[in-house]
């Protein structure tokens, strides 16, 4: 729990990030898989369990909501949490007025949307500070890691984006603090309290976000069971098997999980993906290209998009070594939903900024760079150390740049102008703006719209097609918009 001397490094945390976070508020209303969300509070609210047809008829089968073919109604095909968690905010649009079937809403509805953003955002930074805390590390050593896991990578993104994955990254912090206090726990009766609160909340919120979660549970089960000392292997198994604290709240997620899978679509193991005709064999993609895709692609490679993940590369051998379990249970998680999403034939997530169904894993992967900052602390009298913390908060400078790039302008402009760009005969620049990192595709635009500088893709695409030449620069002064609600 907090000490006194975390007082001050959590409330600057708090604050800086508040402060940033409003400042940089968005104009715009996240589109897509939000707005089938919000509906589905909003019928909710209306006194109706499914979806009213009118809004459901016009879209493929499946693709946002799920038709139960019992009943002939229907669902959103989310998870039920992430309605649940935008109820407030329909409520407060309902009391202004708004109803979240509207496709397009104005000032005041994103406003409403991004102060209810902020609120998660703060327990995020919050819970990311607990975390980091766990270990032992210099109060304000992990208020700058926590304030770099918020904002020098693409996190950043979805602390603004009015969608599901801040639910999933809040989730994920609880159950892998609550997890990782199990085993760190002091002698006090609470501190065990608060680790199971913390554990089956998160896991609560997770498997009802999005039920992929449910893989992590036998991770943390096989480590959690596992006894520590060899000799007393039997009696430490049994021991841990008879807590009610473990099977009772297991049985009452899963059992409610079952439930709510039968009302909304019809059997207690569909969980209400496979029904578009585009993910009916949702893990058929190729495992090759999601792996790869992940490590090193330019608009999905987790270490372009999360550098700290890469620091934190050179403190995982210490941190296995002084805390085995947390430590193999993050990689386990990391490994195990690696896999699974390498293989689901949308790995990328599409329409999306960074590897987002991965973006759960990252604050927790990135403990062991705390052993790194401490060790550049400690040794900071040295040439070598100081030349490495200097390329180090370049890189971390630099990515922390491309976050307010990709901020700058509305969520979804790079795939609206690769749209654009696929109308014309440019295979050329095509293959240039793919393999450009999204803070560099939108500070060229952005540049371009202030002051007319072309884009080196811009520029192929000009040469190899005179009628793009001609009309792609018109096009995109109308599409490139700024993001930021106050300015």
């Amino acid at each position: 729990m907090l000490e006194r001397a975390d007082r001050w490094p959590l409330a600057a945390l708090l604050a800086v990030s508040a402060f940033i976070l409003i400042l940089t508020f968005p104009r715009w209303a996240y589109i897509g898989d939000p707005y089938w969300m919000r509906a589905q509070a909003q019928a909710w609210l209306e006194g109706r369990g499914d979806v009213p047809a009118q809004y459901a008829d016009d879209l493929e089968v499946g693709q946002y909501c799920y038709r139960n073919p019992q009943t002939g109604l229907y669902y959103s095909k989310y998870g039920l949490a992430n309605s649940l968690c935008m109820a407030p905010v329909v409520w407060l649009w309902n009391r202004e007025g708004i109803s979240a079937y509207q496709s397009q809403v104005g000032n005041k509805a994103v406003a409403i949307l991004n102060f209810y953003n902020l609120l998660w955002a703060l327990a995020i930074a919050g819970l990311t500070y607990l975390g980091g805390r766990l270990w032992g590390y210099n109060p304000w050593l992990v208020a700058l890691w926590s304030f770099l896991c918020l904002f020098s990578g693409f996190g950043w993104n979805y602390l603004r984006a009015q969608n599901g994955e801040i639910f999933q990254w809040a989730g994920a912090l609880l159950f892998f603090y609550g997890a990782a206090r199990l085993w760190l726990q002091s002698a006090a009766p609470s501190s065990e309290r608060w680790a199971w609160l913390s554990l089956w909340l998160g896991l609560a919120l997770l498997v009802f976000l999005k039920a992929s979660y449910w893989l992590l549970l036998p991770c943390w089960l096989t480590l959690y069971l596992w006894p520590q000392e060899r000799e007393k292997r039997g009696a430490q198994i049994l021991e841990n098997l008879r807590r009610p604290a473990l099977w009772g709240p297991l049985l009452a997620i899963l059992a409610l999980f079952l439930a709510t899978n039968y009302w909304r679509f019809g059997g207690v193991f569909n969980t209400g993906y496979t029904q578009w005709s585009r993910e009916a064999q949702a893990f058929s993609g190729s495992l090759w290209e999601g792996v790869t895709g992940y490590l090193w692609s330019a608009d999905k490679g987790l270490f372009w998009h999360w550098p700290l993940l890469a620091l934190a590369l050179w403190g995982w051998p210490q941190f296995i070594k002084k805390f085995p379990r947390p430590a193999l249970l993050v990689a386990s998680c990391a490994l195990v939903m690696l896999l699974l999403n390498s293989k689901f034939v949308n790995w990328g997530g599409h329409w999306c900024y960074g590897p987002r169904y991965m973006l759960f894993i990252l604050v927790p992967a990135s403990w062991p760079a705390l052993e790194l900052g401490a060790y550049l602390y400690r040794e900071r009298a040295r040439w070598r150390e100081r030349l490495a913390t200097l390329g180090i908060g370049a890189l971390l400078a630099y990515s922390t740049y491309l976050q307010i790039q990709v901020n700058g302008l509305e969520f979804f402009t790079y795939y609206r102008v690769e749209r654009l760009t696929t109308l014309y005969v440019t295979p050329q620049a095509n293959r240039e703006y793919a393999r450009r990192h999204f803070g560099v595709i939108y500070g060229e635009l952005a540049n371009f719209q202030r002051r007319g500088v072309y884009p080196p893709w811009l520029l192929t695409a000009s040469r190899e097609s005179p009628q793009a030449a001609a009309q792609l620069p018109l096009l995109l002064r109308q599409i490139v918009v700024s993001n930021y609600y106050w300015f």
